[in-house]
């Protein structure tokens, strides 16, 4: 009934810009409705992106929904909520994958977007990306969420 349209190729990955050409192509001629995705980091991408292409009905929100999980939100994020939503996120993790392990390797693909919510981020961030012990995931995280400030944007440098 609807057809998602990223408008990239392979070799562009999810490096640069979005071939808006592309996608406006795509609504003029196809017979489905359309939702775009394509850099969609903030609500206001998301405006511009239903001014740009009158008479769509739908957006993809993907990294930057993981990368900022508030971002919806009326109110802002904090680090106390973000803290707050990743804990109650790796223990369901636990429970549906079945360890600790097996939630801490899938919640690292989260924090691959996550991580760039925190300004100066990236020392810990690395040893994240290292660790394969559950304690000291929890202690790398909770010194994010306790100590860096949040960007006051999410960095499209991913």
């Amino acid at each position: 009934r609807e057809l998602t349209v990223h408008p990239r190729v392979r070799e562009d990955f999810y490096k640069g810009s979005v071939r808006k050409e592309w996608f406006a192509y795509a609504l003029e001629h196809s017979k489905n409705p359309l939702c775009y995705n394509g850099n969609l980091l903030s609500p206001a991408d998301c405006d511009a992106a239903a001014a740009r292409y009158p008479g769509l009905e739908a957006v993809m929100l993907g990294r930057a929904l993981i990368g900022d999980p508030g971002m919806l939100k009326p109110q802002k994020n904090t680090p106390a909520n973000l803290k707050a939503f990743h804990d109650a996120l790796l223990e369901e993790y636990i429970t549906v994958f079945g360890s600790a392990r097996n939630a801490l390797f899938r919640l690292k693909e989260n924090w691959h977007f996550l991580y760039l919510r925190f300004e100066g981020s990236e020392k810990l961030w690395k040893r994240l990306r290292k660790t394969t012990d559950i304690d000291e995931f929890r202690a790398i995280t909770t010194e994010m969420f306790d100590t860096l400030p949040l960007a006051n944007e999410l960095r499209a440098d991913w």
